[in-house]
C-alpha cells in the first residue's frame, strides 16, 4: 500500500502580519494532486492542522475542503490527528460528516476513530488507534494526538513527577506506545503517527536537540513499534534517528529559521512484514523565504532591480557603518513587497550576536540573559518555565528572541 504522509500546515498562519491565505490553498492543492498522482491509499496528517486555537474561518473552510478531496469521496482513507496548536474539539467538530467520507480525525488520546469509506473499512479501533481493510490489505494505524502531560496525566491518572521530569514524561509516552503496538500483527501494515519531539531531531533555526516547554524529547525506540512512523512538530523534513519513519515537516517556510529550505511530503510504500520503501516529493507552491545580508541600500536596490524579490519574502539585515534614516527605510519598503522585516545591525550589534551564537546558549539561557540585561535581575524558575511553555505554542524563532 502507498501512504502519503505530511503535518504541520498551520493554516492561518502569517509572516510578520503577512497572510499566507493563497499560498496555503495552492500547497494544499498540490498535497491533493500529489496524492492523486501518486495513487495514495491512506493519508497521515501528523498534527498542527491549524496555527492558533482560534482560526479564521477562511483556515477552517480550507481545512474541510482539502481533507475532503484528499479522501476522493471515500476512496482514499485519511487520518487527522490534533498538534500542540491545535483546540482538540474545534478540530474533531466535522467528525461526524467526515466518518462518512473515511476521514478519521483525532483530537484527544482518548478518542476512538470511527467510520468507513467507499474502497476500505474500518473494522476495529480503540483510544488512538484503528484498523483498515481494504480488498487485498489490512492496516493498523496508532495515531497519537499531542500528548501533553495534562493529556498523559488524564491517561494514567496521575501527575508526571517534576523530580525528573523528562524521564517520566519519557517513560509515560513508553508505557503508552506499547499498549498502543499490541494491536500490530504480523499479517497487517502497521504504522503509527504523532505529534512530538524525538531525541536528536533538528528544528529549523539551529541544529541544537529541541526540548522547550513541556514537552521533551523523547527517544525514537520509546514510540511504538510500527514499520513506519510518521511524526509531526518540527518543520523542518528529515529522518528520524534510527530511520524508522520521518519528520514529513511542514509544507511551507513559516520562519527565517527555514529560509532556503526545501519543502516536501513523504510517500511511503510498504507491505506488511517487509520494510518501507521511502521517498520525498517537493512542494513548489508558495513564496520563497529569503534572508538578505547587506552593507548598503544601493545593493538592495540592485538585487530588486534584477528581479531577486520575485515571488519571495525576505529579512533584510542591513549591516550598516551609519545608522539610515527613516526616509531611507521606507524607501526600501516602497520598492516591493518582498520584505517584511528589515533590520539594521550596527557593528557592535553584530558581534553581541555572533558571541551569542559561539556561545552555543540555549533557549532559556538566552531568555535569562536578555532579562538580566532589561530588568537588571535574574527571572524566576517559574517566568522562565512559561516563557518555554508560551514559546512553544507560539512556535516562535530562537532567533528572534
Amino acid at each position: 500500500m502507498r501512504i502519503l504522509h505530511t503535518s504541520d500546515w498551520h493554516l492561518g498562519k502569517t509572516l510578520e502580519r503577512q497572510s499566507r491565505q493563497s499560498e496555503q490553498e495552492m500547497v494544499m492543492e498540490e498535497i491533493v494532486e500529489i496524492a492523486e498522482e501518486e495513487s495514495c491509499d491512506l493519508v497521515l496528517v501528523a498534527g498542527d492542522v491549524f496555527d492558533t486555537a482560534t482560526p479564521p474561518a477562511w483556515a477552517e473552510a480550507l481545512f474541510y475542503e482539502t481533507v475532503k478531496a484528499l479522501s476522493a469521496g471515500g476512496k482514499r482513507a485519511v487520518v487527522v490527528i490534533a498538534g500542540n496548536h491545535d483546540q482538540p474539539e474545534r478540530l474533531t467538530a466535522a467528525r461526524p460528516l467526515a466518518e462518512r467520507m473515511g476521514i478519521f480525525i483525532l483530537g484527544l488520546p482518548q478518542d476512538v476513530p470511527q467510520g468507513e469509506g467507499e474502497a476500505f473499512r474500518c473494522t476495529a479501533s480503540g483510544s488512538s488507534w484503528l484498523e483498515l481493510t481494504w480488498p487485498k490489505e489490512q492496516a493498523v494505524v496508532v495515531a497519537l494526538p499531542y500528548p501533553s502531560e495534562a493529556r498523559l496525566g488524564e491517561i494514567f491518572s496521575s501527575k508526571i513527577e517534576e523530580e525528573d521530569y523528562a524521564a517520566s514524561y519519557a517513560q509515560r509516552v513508553k508505557e503508552l506506545s506499547a499498549a498502543l503496538s499490541l494491536h500490530f500483527r504480523d499479517d497487517t501494515v502497521n504504522l503509527a503517527t504523532s505529534h512530538l519531539y524525538v531525541q536528536g531531531g533538528k528544528s529549523s533555526d539551529s541544529e541544537r536537540p529541541i526540548q522547550l516547554g513541556s514537552a521533551p524529547a523523547v527517544p525514537t525506540d520509546y514510540l511504538p513499534s510500527a514499520q513506519y512512523l510518521a511524526l509531526g512538530h518540527l518543520h523542518r523534513p528529515q529522518r528520524l534517528p534510527g530511520g524508522r519513519g520521518r519528520y514529513s515537516g511542514s509544507p511551507l517556510a513559516y520562519g527565517f529559521g527555514e529560509a532556503n529550505q526545501e519543502k516536501s511530503v513523504a510517500i511511503v510504500e510498504v507491505e506488511a512484514g517487509q520494510q518501507p520503501s521511502v521517498k520525498t516529493v517537493p512542494l513548489s507552491a508558495g513564496r520563497t523565504l529569503l534572508v538578505w545580508e547587506e552593507s548598503s541600500i544601493a545593493k538592495v536596490r540592485e538585487k530588486v532591480e534584477a528581479g531577486e524579490a520575485e515571488n519571495a519574502w525576505i529579512r533584510l539585515d542591513l549591516k550598516l557603518e551609519e545608522d539610515a534614516s527613516p526616509s531611507e527605510i521606507r524607501s526600501l519598503k516602497e520598492l516591493c513587497d518582498s520584505f517584511v522585516q528589515i533590520r539594521l545591525l550596527m557593528p557592535q550589534q553584530e558581534e553581541e550576536r555572533q558571541r551569542d551564537r559561539r556561545a552555543g546558549l540555549s533557549v532559556d539561557q538566552l531568555f535569562r540573559r536578555f532579562y538580566m540585561k532589561q530588568k537588571g535581575h535574574e527571572p524566576s524558575g517559574e517566568l522562565v518555565k512559561l516563557f518555554l511553555e508560551l514559546l512553544e505554542e507560539q512556535d516562535v524563532e530562537v532567533d528572534s528572541i
